[in-house]
């Protein structure tokens, strides 16, 4: 049985095959005649979070910037498109060479990863780029004195006082305006991100500054050698007690990845009655005792 070795028009051939007919396709969840647009990223900005805009852009020839591009498919100016670079809210799939990597599951037949770009460069023919023109944003970021949130510094370690409001690490359409991106530029290096608070949780942080130091610590968060401790802020009292809701289950009633959503609001009738209640439920046996009843 002979096989014949894919020549680089088989590839560009299939490249023009996966790529969708039209040149631009935008999508927006609201009618684009009433979707606001920015003309600056920076300062006056809306006070109210935009709705998202995707631009997914063909390259239908070879183009020598890929601001150049953007600015001639899309109705937005240069100096618009150089902050969306700067703020990592564009993304570039460029065509697989024949021979030069194995195709991966789940990517475009015949592409490369999508990957975040933060400078112009030339974009080949049979290339995607997609433009986030509506980046989520995260103001507090802007406003915080990311030194005095530093609580220590070791040889591999940066622990830090995240404040509510700001992400972790880098969004898909906001690079900038994380804590991680924060941190690595008031110390001068990369750094590693051990643990991810949520954004409107304030809290301790630690950055790793080595892959090693990093390693170390997620052993020690796996291996629960570390104690984490919770304080919420409530309005009013808070029932004591194990609190029960009513959530739908990863996974049921929708997509197989979809969020757990909660169905039903708490009831404080629902909450599990103390152990030496008449109305407790009786503990469930162990493993050892349900074996030793099922020989008996």
């Amino acid at each position: 049985m002979a096989f014949a070795r894919r020549s680089r028009r088989d590839v560009a051939s299939r490249v023009q095959r996966s790529q969708p007919r039209a040149a631009l396709r935008t999508y927006c969840p609201v009618p684009l005649a009433e979707c606001p647009k920015v003309d600056s990223l920076f300062p006056p900005v809306p006070d109210k979070q935009l709705p998202p805009l995707i631009h997914h852009i063909s390259a239908e020839k070879d183009w020598c910037s890929a601001v150049e591009m953007i600015t001639t498919e899309v109705d937005m100016s240069n100096k618009l498109v150089f902050e969306l670079l700067s703020f990592g809210a564009v993304y570039l799939s460029t065509p697989l060479v024949a021979g030069r990597r194995k195709q991966k599951a789940g990517l475009v037949e015949g592409m490369c990863k999508a990957l975040r770009i933060t400078e112009d460069m030339p974009v080949p023919r049979g290339s995607y780029v997609r433009v986030h023109a509506n980046p989520k944003r995260h103001l507090v970021a802007n406003a915080v004195d990311w030194s005095a949130r530093i609580l220590a510094q070791e040889d591999g370690l940066v622990v830090l006082d995240k404040p509510a409001g700001v992400p972790t690490v880098p969004t898909v359409d906001n690079l900038v305006e994380s804590a991680l991106f924060r941190v690595q530029q008031h110390v001068g290096q990369s750094l590693f991100s051990t643990s991810r608070l949520d954004t409107c949780t304030s809290g301790v942080l630690i950055l790793a500054r080595t892959p090693e130091a990093c390693e170390a610590v997620n052993w020690a968060l796996r291996n629960r050698h570390v104690t984490k401790v919770y304080r919420v802020l409530c309005r009013g009292s808070v029932p004591l007690g194990t609190l029960r809701h009513c959530w739908r289950k990863r996974g049921t009633g929708g997509h197989a990845n979809s969020k757990p959503s909660l169905l039903a609001p708490f009831d404080p009738a629902l909450l599990e009655p103390p152990a030496d209640h008449p109305e407790a439920r009786p503990p469930r046996p162990t493993a050892r005792a349900r074996s030793e009843s099922t020989r008996r």
